[in-house]
């Protein structure tokens, strides 16, 4: 009995010091090694060669061949820059709402320390920017010109407000939206920016179903249920093509979408179906999920 729990009692600090290990590693990873010359100059060559092979008409891989990580989760610094070496940097302005850490995970943190970019960084977690504005305030290239910060929650009703008063107006070339809750009425509401290219993630829980989660200025996630918030793929869809954009990339697991303004339309990025979005093998599994969801509320799209 005594050896037992000994045993038992090693493998509980063993797995908790790897844990704190992990998340030591992954800060130094993140805080130290994404920006260096030896990350920056190839991912610099990389977006050239991108754009001299748009300039040539020469042929490109597909957005699915050009995904990577520097600091997103999967694979959407890869396909950003994959974007945008076809468009082209324009503004270097870019909004983040759901930003995390700023640098964790992260979709536009490469843009900010590799490419230049200035721009807003939303999140409800005020601890989340007090860390990164250590960060920011400290790295040689954001030093003198620190990205702004908005440490708390936004609606539909003070996003526009909240823009405005950072600064941030007119057109800009990114925006990332993943905040686990009321994105959709988010985007819907945003009206004082125009982001040449957008990434936000959708709920592909709600499958094939053109449904948004209700809006609720209040909500708290996983309130009622893990996946119940956002919108499914076809219901953003359909708000991207009101609102002037196409849908041309989705992220590896398909939960992570980026679209692109229709005045930027270009043969090197044709519009996909939201059929593309679904498609992983992963997604049969979790569209399952919303059998455990489908007597809750939900608003229909109609356009």
């Amino acid at each position: 009995m005594l050896n037992s729990l000994k045993k038992r009692f090693a493998e509980f600090i063993e797995a908790a010091f790897e844990r704190t290990f992990k998340k030591f590693y992954d800060q130094r990873h993140y805080y130290y090694t994404n920006h260096t010359p030896e990350v920056r100059v190839p991912l610099k060559q990389l977006y050239l060669d991108y754009r001299n092979r748009v300039a040539d008409g020469k042929a490109l891989p597909s957005y699915k061949e050009a995904g990577f990580s520097v600091y997103s989760q999967y694979d959407e610094d890869g396909i950003a820059l994959y974007i945008f070496g076809i468009i082209g940097f324009k503004t270097y302005k870019f909004v983040d709402i759901g930003s995390g850490d700023c640098l964790y995970a992260s979709n536009t943190a490469n843009l900010v320390t590799n490419f230049g970019f200035h721009g807003l960084f939303i999140d409800i977690n005020q601890n989340f920017h007090n860390r990164a504005k250590k960060f920011y305030n400290h790295y040689m290239f954001t030093s003198i010109f620190p990205p702004e910060f908005h440490g708390s929650g936004v609606t539909k009703d003070n996003i526009n407000q909240v823009l405005k008063e950072k600064g941030i107006e007119g057109e800009i070339d990114f925006m990332s939206l993943d905040i686990d809750g009321i994105d959709y009425w988010i985007w819907d509401a945003i009206e004082v920016i125009s982001p040449r290219v957008i990434l936000i993630e959708n709920n592909v829980e709600f499958g094939r179903n053109n449904i948004v989660a209700p809006y609720d200025p209040e909500y708290t996630f996983a309130q009622k249920h893990k996946h119940y918030n956002g919108a499914s793929p076809i219901a953003y869809n359909k708000l991207a093509k009101r609102k002037g954009y196409h849908l041309v990339a989705v992220n590896w697991y398909g939960f992570n979408t980026f679209y692109l303004r229709n005045d930027l339309a270009t043969p090197y990025l044709p519009e996909i179906s939201v059929e593309e979005v679904l498609a992983h093998p992963r997604n049969i599994k979790q569209m399952q999920i919303f059998e455990e969801m489908k007597h809750l509320p939900f608003e229909t799209i109609d356009k």
